[in-house]
Parts: structure tokens; sequence; C-alpha cells
């Protein structure tokens, strides 16, 4: 019986002939057009941004600006099957303040309806997070989402679980950020 001796190097081309068959047959569902070959590339990029830089630099600002605020972020995808001229990417923060009792009061310095927590100090408006995040880091807005939770406790009065089932809409900032863009003339076509 022949022995065939095994060298290192014709394992290698074996596996490296493997593992670039398996790179392109998993890749080569992911598109089908050049368009989509680009649209899938700046998601890949944003979401390295998202997570890398915009995450931490988003976290450490609340913090600072709003202290004591319970708050937390996410990174969420979008429907792949959905488009909006709005939408800046498929990946986005959201931004979920905690402890938000959603009985709606009247800020007297802007009449807009504000929010109290049971954390912070201060009024709490989507409008006023937007304008905040805007004035010192706009390019944040374009993938954001800020949404509000109630408070979570068992003993809750009934006025209080009344209270809490008015419903705080989501404040979707890269439409008012398009909106901005698009009254500016900002805008790109494609």
């Amino acid at each position: 019986m022949v022995q065939k001796k095994i060298t290192k190097s014709s394992i290698i081309i074996d596996w490296g002939i493997f593992f670039i068959y398996i790179f392109f047959m998993e890749r080569s569902n992911e598109y089908n057009s050049y368009m989509a070959y680009k649209q899938l590339k700046e998601d890949n990029e944003l979401r390295g941004l998202i997570y890398n830089k915009y995450l931490k630099v988003l976290g450490r600002f609340i913090e600072n600006m709003y202290p004591k605020l319970k708050f937390d972020i996410f990174v969420c995808e979008r429907n792949k099957k959905q488009r909006k001229s709005d939408w800046y990417g498929m990946v986005y923060m959201n931004l979920v303040i905690y402890d938000v009792i959603r009985q709606p009061i009247y800020n007297p310095r802007t009449f807009d309806p504000s929010y109290r927590s049971l954390s912070y100090d201060g009024f709490i408006s989507s409008y006023d997070f937007y304008g905040t995040i805007d004035s010192y880091m706009s390019e944040i807005n374009k993938h954001l989402l800020i949404s509000f939770e109630p408070p979570r406790d068992e003993n809750m009065s009934t006025t209080m679980m009344m209270s809490n089932m008015l419903q705080i809409p989501d404040f979707e900032c890269w439409a008012e950020h398009w909106k901005k863009s698009y009254v500016k003339g900002d805008f790109q076509i494609y």
C-alpha cells in the first residue's frame, strides 16, 4: 500500500478554494444589480458608522445634557421591502426615554406639549430633543427615532394608569431633517 504524503500547501490551497467558493456563493444572492450592490455597500458603511461612532457620541451627549434621565439607544433595521424618500439608509438608532408620564403638560416657555419624567426634573419634548441634538450634531438626526416609555410599576394608581394609556407618538428625526434640507435645497435626487 502506498501512502501519499500530505503537504501544508495542498491543504491551504484546498481550504482557500473552499472559502472563496463559500464567500462568493453566500454573497451572490444578496444583490442582483449594481444599484443593489451600491445600496448594500452604503448600508454597511452606515451600520459601521452608527456602531463605531454615533452610538457612543449620542449616549454621552444625552448623559451630559440631561442628567439623571433614564434612556437607552437601540440600533434597528428598516423593512428591506419598503423605501421612503426621507430615509437615509436602512439602519437607524432608536432613542428610548423611560419613565415618561404620558399626560401632556404645556411648557410655559414654548407652549408646546411637553412631558415629565420620574427621573428628570425638566420638561421633555420631542422637538426639544431634536433641536438640542441638531444644534450640536445635526448628522445624527438623519438616523434617529425618539420614542417614550411609561413608568413600569406594579402599584400604579388608576389615574396613573389612565394617563399612561395616552400614546406619545414616536418622533422621526430623519423626516424633520429631510424637510429642513428639502426647504434649503440641499437634497439630491438619484
